[in-house]
């Protein structure tokens, strides 16, 4: 498999025996990204009709401002659309984070850690609010209420953990695209570094519900990225 090295989530990773699965333990790189851009690995996402819009791999191309300046290739990768994403989970030999043990979530279904591999993960199993714990602890993560306010490299936080042994990041620096979507709409996760000095406490949550953070298949934005899954 390529791109971020991976985690276990449940049986002997800890947790419930009933479930497993593994998470890339980081966001997508941009270097990692390149590494599929490179190999011309599209092409999982022309099977859904969702996707047919879908012409190229690249990001920043449906914007005008490019990357962060000066943004090393270990930033999470971003401007990229969720069949982007998709698309290069696929290549990597994963998918996108979605249902435990199948494929997609409806957007209703994906804060229940039962059902999406995203939220049991960050949770450690619905036990937490935030990876890290119960209560939110503002600059913990990269969530924007320290100046200045930039897409930070995946281990820069390294004390944003959680919730299984040695994952990062799944609050703060880029939103993560999911496989939960109904039709156009889909859930991105865990907030992102322009959440401001006085952020919504909910948006970094792992249990956010996916009305309150859905967003249009198609969009690019600076500080959307993703992480994939795979069965172990």
């Amino acid at each position: 498999m390529k791109g971020p090295k991976m985690v276990r989530v449940g049986n002997d990773a800890g947790g419930d025996a009933s479930i497993s699965f593994c998470i890339d333990s980081t966001e997508v790189t941009r270097e990692q990204y390149d590494e599929f851009l490179s190999a011309d690995g599209g092409g999982a996402d022309k099977a859904l009709e969702e996707c047919s819009f879908n012409l190229f791999y690249q990001p920043y191309q449906h914007e005008d401002a490019g990357p962060p300046p000066n943004a090393p290739g270990s930033t999470p990768v971003v401007y990229i659309d969720w069949c982007d994403a998709y698309a290069y989970c696929a290549w990597a030999g994963k998918r996108l984070c979605g249902r435990i043990g199948k494929d997609g979530l409806t957007l209703g279904q994906s804060s229940d850690p039962r059902a999406s591999q995203w939220t049991f993960a960050c949770s450690a199993g619905g036990s937490r609010n935030y990876p890290y714990g119960n209560s939110y602890e503002p600059g913990k993560c990269n969530d924007g209420t320290t100046m200045p306010r930039y897409l930070a490299a995946i281990d820069e936080y390294s004390q944003c953990t959680g919730g299984v042994e040695g994952l990062l990041a799944m609050s703060g620096n880029a939103y993560e695209w999911e496989n939960a979507c109904d039709y156009w709409a889909c859930h991105v996760r865990g907030g992102s570094y322009q959440g401001g000095r006085n952020p919504d406490a909910d948006s970094f949550s792992c249990k956010v519900p996916a009305q309150r953070d859905g967003f249009n298949r198609r969009n690019r934005a600076n500080d959307v990225g993703f992480r994939c899954c795979s069965n172990p």
